[in-house]
């Protein structure tokens, strides 16, 4: 199931996460490579480390969403601090017929491309069609953009506006340890929370 709710754990030193692929590598003995990616689509993972915590509130608000989710089972919303925005970004072109167009994000370097669908932006997304600023529904849950009227054939539509990426905890168990006082003798609590990219939900 998934919940349509962000879990707003704030980064520290250490936050990590981003893009994975999934390759196959056969190497000849010539040294010459054969390369197929196993999966159409990358997937993000991100590691938030919990450093020196003495906030009990925010241990306690980790902990309720963890146990709500039931672990790994039901997946939510997550702000990614490396990729969170799209500024004028082109999401579609107008055929003069077709109501209904995927939010995307675009990455190009040279004649190789790469489409990411967008699917849980976050509300207040501006659209414009060739450059005008234009009334349209966003569904905040799918990313699709409806138009009451078909953009003309050949306009450009382009968005602005965060997004949030759905994710699950990547794991059934939360452990946190109690590794020092601090000065004022509270407690200081570390650990970790690994979350992995959902499709479809």
């Amino acid at each position: 199931m998934f919940i349509n709710a962000e879990l707003d754990i704030c980064p520290t030193f250490g936050w990590q996460g981003g893009p994975s692929f999934n390759t196959r590598v056969i190497t000849t003995q010539s040294w010459i490579e054969r390369r197929n990616a196993n999966n159409i689509e990358c997937r993000h993972t991100y590691s938030l480390p919990l450093q020196n915590i003495t906030d009990d509130n925010y241990l306690l608000l980790l902990k309720q969403v963890y146990v709500a989710c039931r672990g790994m089972l039901h997946s939510f919303l997550v702000k990614d601090y490396s990729d969170y925005q799209a500024i004028n970004e082109v999401f579609g072109e107008g055929d003069g017929v077709t109501l209904a167009f995927q939010l995307s994000k675009t990455s190009a370097f040279g004649s190789a491309s790469y489409v990411r669908n967008i699917t849980k932006p976050v509300v207040g997304v501006s659209i414009t069609v060739n450059g005008v600023a234009t009334s349209a529904t966003v569904d905040t849950t799918t990313g699709i953009v409806t138009f009451l009227v078909a953009p003309a054939a050949g306009s450009i539509l382009r968005w602005t506006g965060e997004f949030r990426v759905p994710v699950r905890f990547n794991s059934d168990t939360l452990n946190t340890t109690i590794d020092n006082k601090s000065n004022q003798g509270d407690f200081l609590i570390n650990g970790s929370v690994d979350l992995i990219e959902v499709f479809g939900e």
